[in-house]
């Protein structure tokens, strides 16, 4: 079953997931010089791609704050459907 965040709820959670983030691929980098050459492109494509997806989502989630403003008319003004 998914949840539907408020956008806000969605935007302040931004540096927490950025910090994990962050782990995955300082983890992701130490694991790179016991890694086969094969491997280790696949784990920096991989981080790339990771990285990314996340800067994708949050322009994505600004650019749904700025098309669909706070409204004070209803609870679900901010969120995302």
């Amino acid at each position: 079953m998914f949840t539907i965040f408020p956008l806000q709820e969605l935007l302040s959670l931004k540096d927490e997931g950025f910090e994990k983030l962050q782990q995955t691929v300082n983890a992701s980098q130490q694991v790179l010089p016991n890694t086969a050459a094969r491997g280790k492109d696949e784990i920096r494509n991989d981080m790339q791609k990771l990285q990314k997806a996340w800067d994708d989502l949050f322009a994505d989630l600004n650019a749904a704050k700025v098309t669909f403003p706070r409204n004070s008319n209803g609870p679900q003004s901010d969120e995302l459907c």
